[in-house]
Parts: C-alpha cells; sequence; structure tokens
C-alpha cells in the first residue's frame, strides 16, 4: 500500500465548492420595520469576500453563489448587540435564493438585554442541500419588538462535504 503525504489543492473548475464572506468590527445596524420571523430582513454586514473555489463570494450582495450542486457545511458566526430599547429575542438563520427558503437546521436565537451594549455571540451550523446556482444568505429579525440589531462581527463559509 503507498502512503501519500502533501497538501490536496483545487483549482478552477476541479474539485470540491468552498467559499466565505464575512465582516469584522463593523457595527452596522440592520433595522427591523416589524417584528417576527415572517418579516425578516437579509444580514447586510458583510464586507469581505474570503477564499472561494467553484463558489462566487459577493460582499456586495452580502451572499455566495455555489457552482455545484452537493451537500455543503453552513457555518455562520455572529456577534451581535442591542441597539437600545427594552430586552428583545432576536432571531438568525440561513436562507437560500434570496430568502425564499429557510434551512431549518441553521437557525439559532438570542436574547439581548436593552439599553444598548448588550453583545452576544451566535453559532449556527449544519448539512444543507444546495442546487447550482443557488445563492446562500444570512437573515435576522426580532422576535419581541422593533428594536434594530446592530452586526459586529459576521462570517458565513460554506463547504462541499459530497454529492447530492
Amino acid at each position: 500500500m503507498a502512503d501519500y503525504y502533501g497538501d490536496l489543492v483545487f483549482v478552477n473548475s476541479d474539485g470540491m465548492c468552498f467559499g466565505e464572506i464575512y465582516a469584522s468590527d463593523v457595527a452596522n445596524t440592520i433595522t427591523i420595520a416589524l417584528s417576527g420571523q415572517v418579516n425578516k430582513v437579509q444580514v447586510t454586514s458583510f464586507a469581505v469576500n474570503g477564499v472561494s473555489n467553484n463558489a462566487t463570494p459577493d460582499h456586495t450582495n452580502d451572499h455566495i453563489t455555489i457552482t455545484k450542486a452537493g451537500m455543503y457545511l453552513a457555518t455562520v458566526s455572529i456577534s451581535a448587540s442591542s441597539a437600545g430599547g427594552t430586552a428583545y429575542v432576536a432571531g438568525f438563520a440561513i436562507y437560500k435564493n434570496n430568502g425564499a427558503t429557510e434551512f431549518a437546521n441553521c437557525h439559532a436565537h438570542r436574547n439581548l438585554s436593552g439599553g444598548g451594549g448588550d453583545a452576544g455571540s451566535i453559532s449556527i451550523s449544519g448539512m444543507i442541500d444546495l442546487a447550482a446556482a443557488d445563492t446562500i444568505e444570512v437573515w435576522c429579525w426580532n422576535e419581541t419588538n422593533t428594536n434594530n440589531i446592530v452586526i459586529g462581527d459576521i462570517t458565513l463559509s460554506l463547504l462541499q462535504i459530497g454529492g447530492t
């Protein structure tokens, strides 16, 4: 049996897809007009396109476009804070295709106290089935009231783990 050592590198259309977009220390306020998940708002805080292969990170449109169908590990890391007012429950989820479909296994909530300045970390991860040309975004909402949500840091990463 032969042993092989070294790094495996995929370039151009070869290999599995991966991609990321992120923002650090942005203090970007997401305006909440109405409460509840039905009134979700896309997180538009992304500022940098990260590494990618066979995916198109697009921080200006706050999504990643997939070029190959398959199963993906999706992860989101968020630092969010209260914009003031009273305490509330902030919700976050991964959606595809401009908010058309939520991945129920990629959904999280965080209680934030009122008065501004309360910051919390939110982590989301799950395996999702994607088709070629799907766009993946992060959406948020306020379950309790219409207080805005302030995003300090956020990273959305996708890594293809297999075929469909």
